[in-house]
């Protein structure tokens, strides 16, 4: 006999499995998600592990990859149990699966399950099974899983392509989930990560925080942290932590990388301690950030240093090296603003292909002076003196004196412009950083524009879904057709009726849409009968709130959507079903959904009879009104029609 392990959230698949297995004499272990498998496999070394592909808290393709991982169980035969074995068919190739069953009648997994225990690892197990026709799902539900599916893998690529680090812990803090980015941060392989406490990820001088940050969350909507900053891996990161208010207790942490932010404050930070050591000049300099304005006040002070004729800043292209001249005052210097030299030419390209300090008495006699800049002037230039700005070791371009006498310019008039082209220099480069960062926050804006726009589309989607499948199963009961949607908008309006915040008159409307979904596996014939149900017939149809339950709690919506559809045949009184809820009990969502799906049946056209009015419906809740019925919310929906607030269309 084997020691076996089942992993599936779906507690009915787990007993099913322990039933069939436990009945041939095998030991079953069993684990309602990843995260729980993970604990079971440090303790236990099972021969056989069978594992679903969706589930909370480490999915079933992390799994298969973390036991791929483990020594232990190199050997172990590892059997994929789905759904959803179509869509994921080229991912699960690598994963070192054994074999691969898909989720079908119970019958059919019992024989398959049974037979893939018995056979072990042979090479024909390698394959995807073919689908044999007692093992099909309705395509009506198989449609539904379908679009389900795709909207979990759409949430999916989202957080796959985000640019910060994604990380979901568990309600016992452990990881079950880290997007690529967060994987790039961190540096352990996921196989690793996933499972393990997330404050080891951190070095220990952050732990306490971050745990701290943690535990400060309550789970309420909007119970957001204060970001930190700590240091991980060479990377410096804002962290923040968010609640997710599913109801699981699960958190994320969000890891944005902001190292090269921090270094560019850092030297901000440095350029402004050596500014406030400079003299007058050097804190005209800091005056102003942008570029221009610093130019300007460079060749200011210069004027206000050495008497001189003219003066230019000559700055390097980065793209081509190229002198440009930004900025000139004095002789000529309509002529000389926007002036170009190519790398090297002329006594400024010189200087800062040199990097050093040029003073010439006698331009006239110099090879190296470019003598079209005195046919452009009309002056002939004899004294040139030109120091280079100097940033982080490279030059960036030059300032410039000249006149047109001899001699003019000595080791003291160097020794200034030297000095005024070190402050020069640096308020320069701010300029340039400031301007970078201004570039860099329009970036980011844009990006920000661009995310937004991408969420609302995916609003869109969302919507679209639930529309879509609202519509599938209109097409399972014709004689229904329109009654989800027109209990959607009759929701609504008893939500605002009642004072009900817009989260939960959404919530109103999804559920609405989707009520009647577990009607998918109700017959077609009894569906469309024209006389009355019999007593077996009518237990069939009162199973749609368990079936409809049981295929939207695996939805990850953001309100108990499963719930309330479960709910919405309970009645005040205890006399409802599946369930027998009563009062307060019965979430007061359900008790909305009750009395608007009981109104709208009764005024609508049913096979069995016919439209029975509007006037009787309301009648009839107002009759039963604390009965079966919710008072509070029988006097909203009375009043919505009294008042002409409201009308079927």
């Amino acid at each position: 006999m084997s020691k076996i392990l089942a992993v599936d959230n779906d507690p009915f698949i787990l007993e099913f499995l322990k039933d069939v297995l436990t009945g041939k004499g095998h030991e079953v272990l069993t684990a309602k998600d990843g995260l729980h498998a993970v604990d079971v496999l440090d303790e236990h070394t099972p021969d056989i592990i069978f594992v679903d592909l969706v589930m909370p808290n480490i999915d079933g393709k992390r799994l298969c990859k973390i036991i791929r991982a483990m020594g232990k169980l190199h050997n172990v035969y590892l059997v994929v149990l789905s759904g959803t074995l179509d869509e994921e068919r080229e991912s699960l190739e690598t994963l070192g699966v054994d074999q691969f069953l898909s989720k079908g009648t119970l019958e059919a997994m019992t024989r398959d399950v049974l037979s893939a225990v018995q056979r072990r690892k042979t090479p024909a197990d390698i394959a995807f099974p073919t689908e044999e026709p007692h093992q099909k799902q309705s395509p009506a539900l198989k449609s539904v899983t379908k679009e389900l599916f795709f909207l979990k893998k759409h949430f999916e690529n989202i957080f796959e392509r985000m640019s910060e680090g994604i990380v979901e812990i568990s309600e016992d803090n452990r990881i079950v989930y880290a997007n690529p980015s967060a994987l790039s941060i961190i540096g352990i392989p996921e196989e690793k990560l996933l499972a393990s406490p997330v404050a080891e990820i951190f070095s220990h001088e952050y732990r306490r925080t971050v745990l701290e940050i943690i535990s400060s969350m309550d789970g309420s909507p909007g119970n957001n942290t204060e970001d930190i900053l700590v240091n991980m891996n060479g990377y410096q990161l804002m962290v923040k932590a968010l609640a997710v208010t599913d109801g699981g207790g699960s958190s994320i942490i969000i890891l944005n990388d902001v190292t090269t932010q921090k270094e560019a404050e850092a030297g901000l930070k440095r350029r402004n301690r050596e500014l406030e050591l400079l003299n007058l000049s050097g804190r005209a300099f800091n005056s102003s950030l942008e570029l221009d304005k610093v130019l300007v006040t460079v060749l200011e002070e210069l004027r206000s240093l050495i008497d001189v004729l003219g003066s230019t800043i000559w700055l390097v292209e980065p793209e081509n090296e190229n002198l440009v001249c930004r900025h000139a005052v004095g002789i000529c210097a309509d002529v000389l603003n926007g002036w170009r030299l190519e790398p090297g030419q002329g006594l400024a390209g010189w200087v800062v292909h040199h990097g050093e300090s040029l003073n010439v008495h006698d331009a006239r006699i110099d090879f190296r002076h470019f003598k079209g800049v005195d046919s452009q002037t009309g002056y002939e230039i004899r004294s040139i003196l030109g120091v280079p700005l100097i940033s982080k070791g490279k030059s960036i371009g030059v300032i410039q004196v000249v006149d047109t006498a001899p001699g003019v310019f000595d080791s003291t008039h160097q020794t200034l412009l030297e000095w005024l082209a070190a402050s020069a220099a640096i308020a320069i480069d701010n300029a340039r950083l400031y301007q970078q960062a201004r570039d860099e926050i329009r970036q980011r804006e844009e990006a920000k524009a661009k995310l937004d726009k991408s969420v609302q589309t995916l609003h869109r989607t969302f919507d679209g879904t639930i529309q879509a499948i609202s519509l599938i199963v209109e097409t399972k009961d014709p004689y229904t057709a329109g009654h989800q949607r027109r209990v959607a908008l009759l929701v609504e309006a008893m939500g605002k009726q009642l004072g009900l915040s817009k989260d939960r008159i959404e919530t109103l409307r999804i559920t609405g849409l989707l009520h009647d979904i577990g009607k998918m596996a109700s017959p077609t014939a009894i569906l469309s009968k024209p006389g009355v149900l019999s007593k077996n017939e009518f237990a069939l149809i009162k199973e749609h709130a368990r079936v409809g339950y049981r295929i939207l709690k695996k939805v990850a919506f953001p309100c108990p959507v499963a719930e309330i559809v479960y709910q919405h045949h309970e009645r005040m009184d205890g006399s409802g079903y599946p369930r027998g809820l009563s009062g307060k009990d019965i979430l007061l969502e359900a008790r909305i959904l009750g009395v608007a799906d009981v109104v709208e049946a009764m005024a609508s056209h049913r096979p069995y009879r016919a439209a029975l009015g509007i006037s009787m419906a309301l009648e009839e809740i107002k009759r039963q009104k604390g009965r079966y019925y919710d008072p509070e919310v029988v006097t909203a929906c009375l009043d919505i029609f009294q008042s002409g607030e409201f009308c079927f269309e």
